[in-house]
């Protein structure tokens, strides 16, 4: 959940410099107990006035980071507004809070907003690994700097149309203004999707007291009901032209390596078409394969009967005496 830390005195700690965000472990019960009616995520905005930039280590990932709004945040005449998720959703709700922020900042209406994967490609959308609970930590900056981009990006087209300077025009909720005129988001957006993308210093944010998303726990997960009612699309769910399958024999141990094995038995199994063995690491694993015997197969009941049928002689780790 986005939670403001300033309310809850168990939490609330001082923060160096406006506009950093802290983030806060949780236990997996502690964050079931807050995620029961609402998207939750271990993540506090602290108190702000003004939104100062801060370092963050996804800038040195390979690739690095995009903040180009026209490249994340499109606006369409019937008043949506789609925005570009370039991290993978693993139950840890990224598709919903990136969604939840820019339109915080932008003033849409949260029924106004969809959510787009976007496709691999590092190049274009920087980043995209999906690990170490840093999407959030890494991007908050940036989406809010394209929230505010885009809309003052509409109030420049509003007062292109209407003739009058900017400083006279302000947002509301999916609405532009200035006097007695107003027109709606989808009426402004395609004039706004052709100006041009504003400085971050040329910007004003919203203080986390005009926040109307973040941290008020009424946002269900966007993609809820595809998940609940299997409409959504897992990595398992894929299936590609001539794809193969795999099942690895893993090591007893952590550290044990193959002596020998035979695979003649597995490689009878119909559908096993190649058994391949994996070099095996010692701790620290880090990203290393754990190692094994890897069994291919047309599909993955062929593959899981060939890892059975293999017969391994495994030799001794210095990690066999350990136990949990």
């Amino acid at each position: 959940m986005l939670r403001d830390i300033s309310q809850d005195p168990t939490t609330a700690r001082t923060l160096q410099g406006a506009g950093h965000v802290e983030i806060q472990n949780i236990s997996r019960r502690g964050f079931l107990g807050v995620s029961g009616k609402a998207f939750a995520l271990a993540l506090f905005p602290a108190p702000v006035q003004a939104f100062t930039r801060f370092k963050v280590r996804g800038s040195s990932m390979p690739q690095g980071l995009r903040e180009d709004p026209l490249l994340f945040v499109s606006l369409t005449a019937d008043g949506l507004v789609t925005v570009i998720v370039h991290r993978s959703e693993m139950g840890q709700g990224i598709r919903t809070s990136f969604a939840m922020v820019i339109a915080d900042e932008l003033g849409a209406d949260w029924t106004q907003m969809r959510v787009r994967q976007a496709p691999g490609d590092e190049p274009k959308y920087g980043n995209q690994d999906t690990d170490g609970s840093r999407s959030m930590r890494h991007h908050i900056q940036a989406l809010r700097y394209m929230g505010a981009a885009m809309r003052q990006m509409l109030i420049n087209a509003a007062a292109a149309e209407w003739g009058v300077d900017a400083s006279q025009v302000s947002a509301g909720v999916n609405e532009i203004k200035s006097a007695s005129r107003s027109a709606t988001f989808g009426e402004l957006a395609a004039g706004a999707m052709q100006q041009p993308v504003p400085r971050f210093e040329d910007l004003t944010f919203k203080t986390e007291e005009q926040f109307r998303y973040i941290g008020k726990g009424s946002i269900l997960a966007i993609d809820l009901d595809d998940i609940v009612t299997g409409k959504a699309v897992y990595g398992a769910d894929v299936a590609l032209a001539g794809m193969k399958y795999a099942v690895i024999a893993r090591p007893p141990v952590i550290g044990a390596k193959v002596l020998s094995y035979d695979s003649e038995a597995a490689l009878e199994v119909p559908g096993v078409e190649r058994i391949l063995m994996i070099p095996v690491n010692d701790l620290p694993i880090g990203f290393a394969p754990l190692g094994g015997i890897a069994v291919i197969a047309a599909h993955t009941d062929a593959a899981i009967k060939g890892r059975d049928a293999l017969v391994i002689n495994w030799g001794d780790s210095r990690h066999d005496g350990y136990d949990s």
